[in-house]
């Protein structure tokens, strides 16, 4: 019985550890990188700063 209740607490440990480092991956690797975020801003400006975007 003890078994069953420390292999149960394992599992949902387990899980638990998964979905959060899970979540932090998926989080990081959707997070531009400051070169990014760089090259982003500058497409912005191009695109205010054009002709088709002004009409």
């Amino acid at each position: 019985m003890r078994n069953k209740i420390v292999l149960a607490l394992l599992v949902v440990s387990l899980a638990v550890n998964v979905i959060l480092i899970g979540k932090k991956l998926i989080q990081k690797a959707y997070e531009p990188s400051q070169k990014e975020k760089v090259i982003l801003s500058e497409m912005v400006q191009k695109t205010i700063e054009s002709n088709d975007y002004k009409t």
